[in-house]
């Protein structure tokens, strides 16, 4: 076999595992609601009363965080399943992609880094929406609102999504020469 085609196998084999796992959870993120809201939901909500310094509370739909300016529903939809498949997907992608260089054990932790990215990451979410939404309101007319929102969102997960693939890399690549 060439060297041109060991490289394109060994480059697609990651990418390969990354597009399985990605189209195996996806439709996970719609199904067993009450999972994602004990998993995701309820400590990203928890994360972030606590740094905003409000209240808690359990409702129907998810978690009220009590602020004294604008309360702020952390529902269903805010549990962060997406980016928690997406960053496992990608997790799993590095570690096959650097499986020859590293030991075992780094391999088959990388993976288990997507919950607490996952729960970080959506707690900074909710944090930063709750500032934005303040700003917001003040000073822009409500149909710009749900943009923001959206926004904050994947500007927050796509920087998280960023940064931990160029550390979980650059980690991986440096391990190979240690």
């Amino acid at each position: 076999m060439h060297d041109s085609n060991r490289l394109a196998v060994k480059n697609l084999l990651p990418l390969l595992c990354t597009a399985a796992i990605l189209l195996a959870l996806m439709p996970t993120a719609s199904l067993f609601p009450r999972f994602w809201k004990i998993f995701f939901c309820f400590p990203s909500a928890k994360i972030s009363s606590l740094f905003l310094g409000s209240q808690c509370l359990p409702v129907h739909e998810g978690y009220l965080l009590l602020r004294s300016s604008i309360p702020i529903r952390v529902t269903q939809a805010c549990n962060a399943a997406s980016f928690f498949i997406l960053t496992l997907s990608l997790f799993v992608g590095l570690a096959v992609k650097y499986r020859k260089q590293t030991s075992r054990f780094i391999i088959f932790s990388i993976p288990l880094l997507a919950y607490p990215v996952t729960i970080i990451a959506n707690s900074v979410r909710i944090i930063a929406g709750a500032y934005i939404t303040n700003w917001t309101r003040a000073a822009l007319p409500e149909n710009f609102w749900p943009s923001i929102h959206l926004a904050v969102g994947i500007t927050v997960f796509l920087t998280f999504l960023t940064i931990c693939y160029l550390l979980i890399a650059w980690r991986l690549n440096n391990a190979a020469r240690i």
